[in-house]
């Protein structure tokens, strides 16, 4: 007989205003049924709070100019986004922080990240590929993520040529 084989453990970053939890047992919850114990998530949240609403978690924020955070003004972002190139992702050098130690001192296979926290991990994937000495991910999935505009101020993103994921 055949060993059975270890489930992936996959490192998952919620998107905009959401947590771990909600994103693993609500979003990628049939996902996971679909898998049937081929794939273990592992969470993790993000850093930072949304002043306007203090229990939902983001990976960076967005400069008052672009976004002043209301929910009713999310289409006015992507709007302002669209227009621009590039922006200002505060926060964001923490949290990248937080996810590439995350990933360095977990036992990933791979990474999985939703909306905000798709172009997260996109981002993460590409320092890693940066650091050399770092363990790469075998694979990489990303749902309903950005290419553009790109936050300003990483050494790694937007990547100079495709990432070997």
């Amino acid at each position: 007989a055949m060993a059975a084989m270890a489930p992936l453990r996959v490192l998952t970053l919620h998107g905009f205003g959401s947590c771990s939890g909600e994103f693993c047992h609500i979003v990628a919850g049939e996902l996971l049924r679909q898998l049937r114990g081929l794939a273990l998530l592992d969470g993790l949240d993000a850093p930072l709070f949304d002043p306007a609403r203090p229990h939902e978690r983001v990976w960076w924020m967005y400069p008052l100019e672009v976004w002043d955070m209301r929910m009713d003004t999310v289409l006015q972002l992507t709007e302002n986004l669209l227009r621009h190139g590039d922006f200002e992702a505060r926060g964001l050098q923490q949290s990248l922080d937080l996810a590439v130690d995350a990933w360095c001192r977990g036992n990933f296979d791979g990474i999985m990240g939703w909306s905000q926290g798709a172009t997260m991990a996109a981002i993460v994937v590409a320092e890693l590929a940066r650091r050399a000495e770092a363990r790469q991910p075998r694979f990489a999935v990303f749902f309903s993520g950005f290419g553009t505009p790109v936050p300003l101020g990483l050494e790694a993103y937007p990547p100079k040529a495709p990432l070997g994921v």
